[in-house]
């Protein structure tokens, strides 16, 4: 999940490359986008076998902007 936010903190959205040759970490990712979803952090804008397309929703800017703040 701090991969997936340091990622988001170099830009409004993130494509990450989902494909591998372990299925466990496709999932772990979707698990982890899933759940920033749930935060409100995040809207999936596309989702395939190979590719997460999601954005930075104005609470997850936030976030950031915060963060930001404090470095």
């Amino acid at each position: 999940m701090t991969w997936v936010l340091a990622q988001l903190a170099d830009g409004p959205v993130l494509q990450a490359s989902m494909c591998g040759p372990d299925k466990h970490s496709r999932q772990t990712i979707s698990q982890a986008v899933t759940g920033l979803e749930r935060t409100g952090w995040v809207t999936r804008t596309r989702l395939d076998n190979n590719r997460a397309e999601i954005a930075l929703t104005a609470k997850g800017e936030r976030l950031v902007d915060n963060q930001r703040r404090y470095q």
